[in-house]
């Protein structure tokens, strides 16, 4: 901590008020701050506790020491993990993915407003999850789940801007894709046509979907590699399995169908899933006088 001296910017109350130990000052906060920004991006609560006992000799109980960091407007969370060989260009070339398919769109004069929007994926789902906290009087307490090794493919398409869908593959192929695609499109049919994100899954790109997908006026957009946090539909598939734990026991594989599609088309209902993408990636690929009219039915 370059600049940053133990005799500067502390008060030593020792003998004071019952012998309090030194305390940093606004003037210490601040420059801890300018370290704890600029030395790493993350830090443990223990990190922090050695730096200040190691090059300015004050120690707080990690209870204060938690409100110190907040003061300072650090932030306490689980940072998510990023996939070393993603592109660090991944969102602005998803973007110029996205504006070259509604510029073709255009060219061919089908107005936007016509055009349903989603994102697609698969998913495998088990009878249990042990993902949910969950409030007990009974300390370390155990809950019987069906471990039996039930599994359901699940694949959705959740709409920005049309109907979502969500059905039960038997694999992630490109035999169920070409049976997915007419599916969509028929839920979509009050639409002249549909812009479909996906991954890069070699199922998604084979020649026979890519044919099916222009036959049904069906634009497809790959995302990019190792980048799962550009399509949001990744973080319903999050909330249905966190929905599922908190079930607890699920009978056999109808049940647990019927609480997929169930919480699919509630959690699918809601634009907040994919808020952020759709200001920070969708906007901007979009011509400026059009806003999505999210109408999922």
């Amino acid at each position: 901590m370059t600049g940053i001296k133990k005799e500067d910017g502390l008060v030593n109350r020792q003998g004071e008020g019952g012998g309090a130990g030194r305390r940093l000052d606004a003037a210490a906060q601040q420059e801890l701050r300018a370290v704890l920004a600029s030395e790493q991006r993350f830090w443990t609560l223990g990190q922090v506790t050695s730096l200040l006992a190691e090059r300015l000799g004050v120690r707080y109980c990690p209870r204060h020491l938690r409100r110190v960091l907040h003061g300072m407007g650090m932030c306490h969370y689980k940072p998510q993990p990023v996939d070393y060989r993603r592109s660090e260009t991944a969102e602005e070339r998803l973007q110029q993915r996205l504006q070259a398919t509604f510029d073709a769109l255009l060219l061919q004069q089908i107005p936007l407003e016509a055009v349903a929007i989603g994102l697609a994926d698969e998913t495998g789902t088990y009878l249990q999850a042990n993902t949910a906290r969950l409030w007990s009087f009974h300390k370390k307490a155990k809950r019987r789940v069906n471990t039996e090794k039930v599994k359901q493919n699940t694949f959705g398409f959740y709409a920005l801007q049309g109907q979502s869908i969500s059905l039960e593959i038997a694999t992630s192929s490109e035999q169920e894709m070409l049976r997915v695609l007419p599916l969509i499109r028929q839920a979509n049919a009050d639409y002249q046509a549909v812009v479909l994100l996906w991954d890069n899954l070699p199922a998604h790109k084979t020649g026979a979907v890519e044919r099916l997908a222009g036959r049904l006026q069906i634009y497809l957009v790959n995302s990019l590699p190792y980048a799962p946090d550009l399509s949001p539909i990744e973080t319903i598939w999050k909330q249905l399995k966190y929905r599922i734990s908190q079930k607890g026991w699920i009978a056999d594989k109808s049940e647990l169908e019927q609480i997929i599609f169930s919480e699919f088309n509630l959690l699918a209902g809601k634009m907040n899933w994919a808020a952020s993408w759709v200001q920070q990636l969708l906007m901007p690929a979009l011509p400026r006088n059009f806003t999505i009219s999210f109408c999922n039915r």
